[in-house]
């Protein structure tokens, strides 16, 4: 693909066929020319092209070699027709001396696969295409048997995609897989689709100018986190390696170890994946193996006018993102630990009963007819303890009418009261029928520091992030969260609100008292969540 875009190709079809073991390549550029071409097989590992092309480092030719057996180029770069250079592996490897391949001239281009030739139809039509690659009796390996359309599209993305943007280029990914069935995938380059941060210039001694692309990290459907990446690149030809490879390039130097503690705040934040975009440098230089770079003085350059940044204005703004996505991801636990609560509550039993009690004791907006309960069917006609104005302590049977309190926020005086997390200045539903009228959020309560808080008359449970256990169990201090840290803050809140809903029926005072006690139970739930793994 790095060559096809090189020879200034607009479109680029993939066709991958498992149960034939092959795989067909087509662009549109420019195509080879015999001669040069020629010349380039003859000369693998010296280049012929300028700095500005990505395949620059002249070992496209032999690429495919170890992946299949045999592979045929077809190009028509002149008048003459198509040329194809057949290589055979096997040959090859016997060759003692330089590499030679028998150009072979087509009357006609060479036939195609129906189920190709039915992909391509309304995308890249025969007579159109300037350049095919062949490859026959493809390894049989994980990387052909298992094809990952979304991780395939990421990969490509990754590599080429900025580049690819900038040229106007888009690729056809067309795969038989062995079952017969076909999956196909048009990629198209992306701007990157979070909010701007801003684009900063910024000058080294070695590295010279270096240019700063910054956007948030949007959340992916599927996924849990923000996961994106920066991007490092030369800015005359844009072809990003990925921080992870620079930082693990950058772990590796002697310089870097001896002035650690200046430079890891930087590399971890631009490690983290709130943040992506790209860095353009002038002056550094990309390694044959295009996954990463010449480590010298440039480099050490550009880490070192990476890290000023970040110390005079890149550490507010990364600070930002990083308390923007804890809030974020703290706010999908919520809603994934209520989702919990209501399967809990239709599994029936103590739990029923229970549910069936809060409904009538938490006055968020006070529970009316036309409510059901999670099963679908009528409260149970039993007497149940209310609070609130006009009602605390006093027992009354459902047969009687119903009061109702005003309505709060969008609900209206006769919808359901809804289960959900709070956030961002109004309340975002769980459900809308057959709740609890429970609100979770979490806030850093700044001057208090108990784990949680709980409001009878609103219903309203806050949780403190700003609090010692609720920091070390989430693993704010690591900055590394990890699924063990979700799982405990989850069972934390489970834990809080089980507790809050069996003492829900307390009078006030008492109730109180006993949220006071959990808070300083907390840290011994805590230590058996953290022995117990």
């Amino acid at each position: 693909m790095q060559n096809a875009i090189d020879a200034e190709a607009k479109q680029i079809l993939v066709f991958v066929d498992q149960q034939q073991r092959t795989v067909f390549m087509l662009d549109n550029g420019k195509g080879v020319v015999e001669d040069k071409f020629n010349k380039g097989i003859r000369t693998v590992g010296q280049t012929m092209k300028s700095k500005s092309k990505l395949g620059r480092y002249g070992i496209g030719a032999i690429s495919p070699f170890n992946k299949c057996e045999v592979f045929y180029f077809i190009s028509k770069g002149d008048q003459r027709g198509y040329v194809c250079w057949p290589f055979e592996a096997a040959k090859i490897r016997k060759a003692t001396t330089s590499l030679k391949v028998q150009p072979v001239l087509l009357k006609e281009p060479p036939p195609m696969p129906t189920l190709l030739d039915t992909a391509i139809d309304d995308y890249l039509p025969t007579g159109k295409w300037q350049t095919m690659l062949i490859m026959e009796r493809v390894t049989e390996d994980k990387a052909i048997g298992l094809i990952n359309m979304d991780e395939f599209e990421e990969k490509i993305l990754g590599a080429l995609g900025p580049r690819m943007q900038q040229l106007g280029v888009t690729c056809r990914i067309v795969v038989i897989r062995e079952d017969g069935k076909t999956d196909e995938r048009d990629i198209k380059p992306r701007s990157y689709a979070g909010t701007p941060l801003g684009t900063f210039e910024l000058e080294g001694n070695l590295c010279g100018n270096v240019t700063l692309e910054l956007y948030r990290t949007p959340l992916l459907p599927g996924r849990k986190t923000r996961e994106g990446s920066i991007g490092v690149s030369e800015a005359e030809v844009i072809y990003p390696v990925p921080w992870a490879n620079v930082r693990q390039q950058a772990l590796m130097s002697a310089w870097v170890k001896e002035y650690k503690a200046d430079l890891m705040p930087m590399i971890d934040a631009f490690s983290r994946g709130i943040v992506e975009g790209l860095v353009l440098v002038d002056n550094i230089t990309l390694h044959p193996e295009r996954n990463k770079f010449v480590f010298g003085d440039h480099m050490v350059d550009l880490l070192t006018v990476l890290a000023a940044w970040y110390d005079t204005d890149g550490h507010e703004l990364f600070q930002e993102e990083e308390l923007e996505e804890r809030d974020q991801h703290q706010r999908r636990l919520v809603m994934e630990v209520l989702g919990d609560v209501g399967e809990w509550a239709n599994a029936g039993g103590e739990w029923r009963n229970m549910l069936d009690e809060i409904r009538t004791t938490i006055t968020f907006g006070r529970v009316g007819e036309g409510h059901t309960d999670f099963a679908g069917g009528e409260l149970e006609n039993k007497l149940t303890t209310r609070s609130g104005k006009g009602g605390a302590g006093k027992q009354r049977n459902p047969s009687e009418p119903k009061e109702r309190g005003p309505a709060r926020g969008p609900r209206g005086a006769n919808q359901e009261t809804p289960t959900g997390v709070m956030g961002a200045g109004r309340r975002r539903s769980k459900v809308r029928d057959n709740s609890t009228g429970l609100w979770i959020d979490v806030v850093d309560f700044t001057l208090g520091t108990q784990l949680f808080s709980f409001d009878r008359e609103t219903g309203e449970l806050l949780f403190n992030s700003g609090n010692e256990l609720w920091s070390e169990l989430y693993g704010a201090r690591e900055r590394r969260r990890t699924a063990k840290n979700d799982r405990w803050i989850k069972q934390l809140m489970k834990w809080v609100i089980i507790e809050v809903f069996a003492h829900l029926s307390m009078p006030p005072e008492q109730f109180d008292a006993v949220c006071e006690l959990l808070n300083k139970r907390a840290p011994i739930f805590a230590d058996a969540l953290i022995k117990g793994r």
